[in-house]
């Protein structure tokens, strides 16, 4: 079984990403965060196998907890960012300088949501960056 946590500060994105991903018989959703604070505080709670990671939250952004999770107990961080459609792809460059290791586009409008396409696309995401094994220091 594969751990996820997953780290929103949209409730309906979370509620949406735990659906899809509670779907897969070999996944299962341990936590969720709505913020990077506490993300970084339930990470060796939780100790999650992948972390799904908003980048833009109130409090701490996805960057800057991506850094903290990678001090404290690497873990393989799948980005799910609206980031990714706008012109400024700075944020997404730094989360994976920071150690995220995949970014996927939030999706964009209803038609995505529900898009067998995107979702499968996200749990094959999952499931394949679940099994890398990270090193403290990466």
């Amino acid at each position: 079984m594969i751990r996820v946590m997953i780290v929103d500060d949209s409730a309906t994105m979370r509620a949406f990403l735990s659906s899809v991903l509670s779907e897969a018989p070999d996944l299962e959703v341990i936590a969720q965060a709505q913020s990077g604070v506490e993300a970084v505080a339930m990470v060796t709670e939780h100790k999650p196998d992948l972390i799904t990671m908003d980048l833009m939250m109130p409090e701490m952004d996805g960057v800057t907890a991506i850094r903290r999770i990678m001090e404290i107990r690497p873990t393989p961080i799948l980005v799910i960012s609206g980031y990714t459609e706008t012109m400024d792809l700075g944020e997404v460059f730094e989360s994976m300088k920071a150690g995220a290791l995949d970014v996927i586009a939030k999706p964009k409008d209803a038609e995505d949501w529900t898009s067998g396409e995107w979702t499968g696309s996200l749990v094959e995401r999952v499931r394949t960056l679940a099994s890398t094994t990270l090193k403290s220091g990466s």
